[in-house]
């Protein structure tokens, strides 16, 4: 009857497949110029470095000095910067020179070849043996040839932020930033970094920045409160 009609339940829709879950990211320890995030410092230095020799100046040759090297005088070769990296037992690491006059004697890092470009603020950091960061900087001229450089070699950037930043006159300039994210590395490019012309780029992977996160609450506990 029509009424039987209106009681019977309407067709349910035919259901739609649910969207597949994009594939998980593949675990890759970043690496530059084939110095890879988790190598040994054993390994690290039988990479070749990539030295820009036309930049390199003075009579003593460019080799790897780390903070547990001394000089003459028994300072350390290399500085820990920070009271975490220190309280975890980081040793630094870069390509330099030994230069100086008698008792003072110092490091020049040297020349980093970087696309077509160079710097001389590479550092090379080791906890327990193995290659937990790169840390590089120069000035904002690197900015495209490293963009450029990793994205051919790791693919497009996981996140991008493109926003203005200020200087203490009130000038306002670009600021963007770039990372790269894995389960076990990531990479974080920016600039400006700490002054208006310069920018950074540092290779991490993810074990070291627990660590390090964890030893800063254990060394400074109020800080989480805010």
């Amino acid at each position: 009857t029509a009424d039987a009609q209106t009681r019977r339940p309407a067709a349910k829709a035919a259901a739609r497949p649910a969207p597949a879950k994009p594939a998980p990211k593949a675990s890759v320890y970043y690496d530059f110029k084939g110095a890879r995030l988790g190598m040994t410092r054993a390994e690290w230095r039988e990479v070749t470095p990539p030295i820009e020799t036309s930049m390199t100046t003075g009579k003593a040759p460019v080799r790897i000095w780390c903070s547990d090297d001394k000089l003459p005088d028994g300072k350390p070769a290399q500085s820990v910067y920070g009271k975490v990296d220190t309280a975890l037992g980081i040793v630094a690491c870069s390509y330099g020179q030994l230069n100086g006059i008698g008792t003072y004697q110092y490091i020049s890092q040297a020349w980093v070849k970087v696309g077509d470009y160079g710097t001389s603020d590479a550092t090379f950091k080791f906890l327990d043996d193995k290659l937990v960061e790169i840390s590089i900087g120069g000035h904002k001229n690197l900015l495209s040839e490293v963009l450029e450089g990793l994205s051919a070699k790791f693919g497009p950037s996981d996140v991008t932020v493109n926003d203005t930043t200020q200087n203490k006159m009130g000038a306002t300039f670009p600021h963007i930033e770039k990372k790269w994210v894995n389960p076990v590395a990531t990479i974080s490019v920016e600039a400006p970094y700490t002054k208006i012309d310069n920018m950074n780029v540092t290779f991490q992977t993810t074990d070291y920045t627990a660590r390090w996160v964890a030893k800063d609450k254990e060394i400074s506990p109020a800080a989480s409160k805010m």
